[in-house]
């Protein structure tokens, strides 16, 4: 087999393509359309709670002082039976 020829061949000269103007993935001379997204209420509405949530502290400062004041002056007691049952009904929940 002889190759003649000087440089590559560009994919024009092989598969001639008709230039009739805008192309898109629709097809060849079709007009191009713009992208869209189109966002549900849904989505909407879960995109407002998060900002709102991202807007709240990771503490409640106020309750956190006062639980200590209550615990630095012997009014705060725990029932353990109450706190481990919480602890695991709240380790039920996460594996579910």
């Amino acid at each position: 087999m002889k190759i003649e020829g000087r440089g590559p061949v560009k994919p024009k000269q092989v598969y001639p393509v008709e230039e009739t103007g805008p192309q898109s993935a629709r097809g060849i001379g079709s007009r191009a359309q713009a992208d869209e997204v189109r966002v549900s209420a849904e989505a909407r509405l879960r995109q407002e709670m998060l900002s709102r949530l991202k807007g709240l502290p990771d503490v409640r400062s106020e309750v956190v002082r006062e639980l200590g004041r209550k615990v630095a002056e012997g009014e705060y007691a725990v029932e353990p039976e109450k706190l481990a049952g919480t602890m695991l009904e709240e380790i039920a929940r996460q594996r579910r």
